[in-house]
């Protein structure tokens, strides 16, 4: 619903549109705003390294963060960690969260399987591209900070 105030005349018109596009319009607006925030981070984490090699981990896929976000100029290399694990434990994650993060129903799960299906498709696009279904989150760190150490 979009609303518009009349000073002169002090009544209040309402416009509204389908539910469709009010979601639409909702999501456009609420991307918007986490790209900004992100951007805004990004620029904060610079100022704060003053210099120094920085890590700053977000979760933006690469196309949504090149599309969207401003990398500043005393950025001068960004690598992308691409994380999967199998379709049972995308469910079994996400059932396991609690119920007021609203991750356990059969249409969020979907949702989730195909987005990751995504990185699973261009896995060799990544500099990193881990499957951690069978891996401890203390592996999958070490795995990271392994690819870190590398390349700085």
């Amino acid at each position: 619903m979009f609303y518009e105030e009349d000073n002169s005349m002090k009544e209040i018109k309402i416009y509204t549109q389908n539910a469709s596009f009010q979601k639409m319009q909702v999501l456009k607006t609420n991307r918007n705003k986490r790209y900004k925030f992100n951007e805004a981070c990004l620029r904060e984490a610079v100022r704060r390294a003053r210099g120094k090699d920085l890590l700053f981990s977000t979760c933006l896929n690469p196309i949504d963060f090149y599309e969207n976000v401003n990398i500043p100029e005393e950025i001068d290399s960004t690598f992308f960690v691409a994380m999967t694990c199998s379709d049972e434990e995308v469910a079994k994650r996400l059932k396991a969260r609690p119920a007021e993060r609203m991750c356990g129903d059969d249409e969020f799960i979907k949702e989730q399987i195909d987005y990751l299906n995504w990185y699973r498709k261009n896995k060799g696009k990544f500099q990193l591209y881990i499957d951690n279904t069978d891996m401890t989150v203390s592996d999958t760190a070490n795995k990271i900070a392994d690819f870190i150490r590398v390349r700085i």
